[in-house]
């Protein structure tokens, strides 16, 4: 058999084989190249968009997100396998560690901003509401669930599951360039915040089914103590949990005289009544006369009188309000945390309230209306009375219910209610107000045989002068009617006024600078809420008042606010290191504000004016920015002016009036009798002539009087004196006077920008932060006026004289009581 050693036609020759491999390659090799190009592109635009997902998304998104996602979908299972179940024990102990689960994960899933962090706050209380709910339960032997309540629990967790379920889609699409990613990067947030918010309400509606299915917890219990010599002491510190709301039961304490104290996650669905007082106010006339409480951890402050109590809760029950909220009583006073976190929420506990009671003389008794007390003087009482809807003062009172006002000629009405028979009554805080700024409420009883009103003599947040015995009538003292503390507030809570947010924002300012507490940085603290602002109080020492004002005033003006705190007082020196503001008074732990002035300190309220800002009479207040040194840019009419030579002010010193002519004056007399004269250059010969001071327009300002309003042609203009002590910057040096006959000329005057604050730094010390006891400096004040014409007769003059013949509300009582004997 022959080999042939041709090569076959089906194998391929080293040759034809070579050929083919050089060909083949020379056909995939682009192709080759253009495969590695793509596959590399899609690597790198994974890694882009994944970076670019982590940047959009922040660091939430993680490998701990995925831990957090797996423990919560795992609690969820454990939580849904036993929804069915008869144990409700078990059902709420697995809801408790399915919430704990989410809290304890909070940092790591934090992805809907505002909502997600008002979430994980009630989720950790609602753990405990269940906690304490599950106990209770436990206790009462109490097996079965309500339906509502256990339906609402597996909602709210279904939403938990949910959120989780969203995340873990998310972490699964993150680093694929898929459509489901592109779907989650535009709808993530859109869908994750609709989930959030959904929990919420459920979680909303979850709490209330409890609170409304457990009742409150009941922190303290007893019944009231027999008079004795010692106060009983009351403690809540071992019982109540802090961070919680608590109130007084008011039902048992008045119809059984047990002293219930019970605990609340929110606010009492019924309302509340919150009680405004002094720690420290009046003594009692006999302490074993009747019951009395102490608190354990405010053992300085006065005991707390059983029958004074009474008289409040009698007063919200008359008005359907079955609880009262009182600090002493309802926060842990031995508890740092609970007190800060009760502090923060002080206005939101005030704004709450169905009704605010004042107890004007403190817990130990109660006060007539012609008895002065400290109440006004006092820092967190401004807040505690503006924040809340309706506000009335109980007092002492043996005249019966009837109608009381204040006000001159007709005016308006308002009730005056009795509490107990003979024993108190309470009226509006407005119309006990006003009755103190004229000195005097003019009362006429429904029990009255006629209807012929008496006037009650009214100081109880004012006070009398110590001099005058000459001045009739009847050789008294005379009444110190119009005061400006209570002017101030009388004109924040006047419904006619507080539309007017400037005149409102002005009167708390005013009405701050006049009131004291036991730590400067509070008489910031106390107002900020008034104001809608909420600052750290963490940030500043207890005497850092400038820093926490100039934080306030800050904010205040970010919001859109206005310098509403310009002009409080027109005597007091401006602040060196904030001149926009008045020189901060002394803080005292008791008495009354006062402030350096001339060789001493006095009174603030002796150096306030009773009047408030009209915008509608000329300009609103300024608006503007602060910066953190605690300069104000603003923009304002101003004129420049030049010091008076020495001859223009011995010609100005003969004149009665502070300028040569009411309408368009060329000289001034400032308020600290430094005198000024007008200059007239153009805005170019303005700018190169080196103009250092400048006359700015403040506003028209109208002396409060009630129910009336002064026609008296007064200089109720005023402006602002600036002077330049920096290139650009200046400081506030005080203050002038203009008559309303020169409206049409400042209106003229031209805008300009300034930067007002200083002159000193904030490191400079101001010596305003002394916290020490002082003594006050006696001023003897001007006598009654006999005007000698009739055209010199002022308002005040009127109300002045007509508040000289009220009589002591004792002297009223005795009379009456006599009459009904008879």
């Amino acid at each position: 058999m022959s080999v042939s050693t041709q090569p076959s036609s089906r194998v391929p020759s080293e040759a034809s084989l070579s050929k083919s491999q050089s060909n083949a390659s020379i056909s995939t090799k682009p192709t080759c190249k253009l495969l590695d190009v793509l596959r590399w592109f899609c690597i790198f635009c994974r890694s882009y968009i994944s970076r670019l997902f982590r940047w959009f998304f922040g660091d939430h998104v993680t490998k701990h997100t995925d831990r957090a996602v797996s423990d919560i979908s795992s609690a969820f299972s454990s939580f849904q396998g036993i929804v069915d179940a008869e144990d409700c024990g078990a059902l709420f102990k697995n809801a408790e560690d399915l919430l704990s689960t989410v809290v304890l994960h909070n940092a790591e899933i934090e992805i809907f901003d505002d909502t997600w962090k008002s979430l994980l706050t009630k989720t950790e209380a609602l753990r405990h509401l269940l906690s304490e709910f599950r106990q209770s339960m436990e206790r009462n032997h109490i097996t079965q669930l309500p339906p509502d309540l256990k339906q609402a629990l597996v909602i709210f967790c279904g939403h938990i599951n949910r959120i989780a379920t969203i995340l873990r889609r998310l972490l699964h699409h993150q680093n694929r360039m898929t459509w489901n990613f592109w779907r989650y990067r535009l709808t993530f947030t859109k869908v994750a915040r609709s989930c959030g918010h959904q929990a919420l309400l459920s979680l909303d509606t979850l709490i209330a089914i409890l609170n409304e299915t457990s009742g409150p917890k009941i922190v303290y219990q007893t019944r009231l103590p027999l008079p004795s010599r010692d106060p009983t002491m009351v403690d809540i510190s071992f019982t109540a949990t802090p961070q919680r709301y608590r109130f007084m039961n008011c039902m048992l304490f008045v119809e059984q005289h047990v002293l219930r104290i019970e605990e609340y996650l929110e606010f009492p669905k019924d309302g509340y009544c919150v009680i405004s007082y002094v720690w420290r106010g009046k003594s009692a006339a006999n302490n074993t006369e009747t019951g009395r409480l102490a608190v354990k951890g405010a053992e300085h402050a006065d005991p707390i009188s059983i029958e004074v109590l009474t008289h409040a809760c009698a007063t919200a029950l008359a008005r359907g309000i079955p609880s009262i909220w009182l600090d002493r009583l309802c926060i842990i006073q031995t508890n740092k945390h609970d007190k800060n976190w009760q502090i923060e929420r002080m206005f939101h506990v005030y704004e709450g309230s169905r009704l605010c009671v004042v107890l004007a003389g403190g817990v130990q008794r109660l006060v007539p209306l012609n008895e002065e007390t400290t109440w006004i003087h006092r820092g967190w009482t401004l807040q505690e009375v503006l924040a809340p809807k309706y506000v009335v003062v109980l007092f002492k009172w043996a005249l019966g219910s009837g109608e009381g006002r204040a006000t001159q000629g007709i005016g308006i009405t308002e009730k005056v209610e009795e509490v107990a028979e003979k024993q108190s009554a309470v009226a509006s805080l407005s119309l006990v107000l006003d009755a103190c700024s004229v000195g005097y409420l003019s009362f006429t009883a429904h029990s009255a045989k006629s209807e012929h009103s008496v006037m009650v003599k009214a100081s109880i947040f004012s006070d009398l002068e110590s001099h005058s015995f000459r001045d009739p009538p009847f050789w008294q003292p005379q009444r110190k009617v119009l005061a400006p503390n209570v002017t101030a507030l009388a004109v924040a809570m006047n419904l006619d006024l507080v539309a007017d947010t400037d005149t409102r924002n002005h009167a708390i300012w005013k009405s701050a600078l006049m009131r004291t507490s036991s730590r400067p940085v509070d008489m910031v603290f106390s107002i900020m809420g008034l104001f809608g602002v909420t600052l750290d109080t963490s940030k500043f020492e207890r005497n850092d008042r400038l820093g926490a004002t100039i934080a306030l005033a800050s904010e205040i003006l970010r919001k859109g606010g206005s310098a509403a705190w310009l002009g409080a007082s027109f005597q007091i020196d401006p602040c060196k290191q904030l001149s926009t503001f008045s020189t901060f008074p002394q803080t005292r732990v008791g008495g009354k504000a006062l402030v350096r002035f001339g060789p001493g300190l006095r009174q603030v309220s002796q150096l306030v004016e009773s009047d408030y800002p009209n915008a509608e009479a000329l300009l609103d207040m300024p608006h503007g920015t602060m910066d953190a040194e605690g300069y104000f840019y603003f923009t304002r009419k101003a004129i420049p002016v030049i010091p008076a030579t020495q001859a223009e002010q011995s010609r100005m010193a003969k004149n009665v009036l502070p300028y040569d002519d009411p309408a368009r004056p060329t000289y001034f007399r400032a308020k600290d009798d430094s005198v000024w004269h007008v200059v007239f250059p153009t805005e170019d010969q303005e700018k190169s002539s080196g103009i250092q001071a400048y006359i700015v327009l403040l506003g028209w300002y109208s002396e409060y009087y009630p129910g009336a309003t002064s026609a008296h042609d007064a200089n109720d203009i005023r402006a602002m004196l600036i002077e330049e002590h920096t290139p650009e910057k200046y400081h506030l040096r005080t203050f002038i006077f203009l008559s309303r006959r020169s409206k049409a000329w400042v209106l003229s005057w031209r805008e300009s920008s300034f930067v007002v604050g200083g002159p000193h730094g904030l490191e400079a010390d101001s010596g305003e932060n002394e916290s020490e006891e002082v003594d006050e400096l006696v001023v003897e004040e001007e006598r009654f006026r006999f005007p000698s014409k009739q055209s010199d007769i002022t308002l005040k003059d009127k109300v002045t004289r007509k508040s000289r013949w009220a009589v002591d509300q004792q002297i009223i009582e005795r009379r009456v009581g006599r009459d009904d004997r008879d």
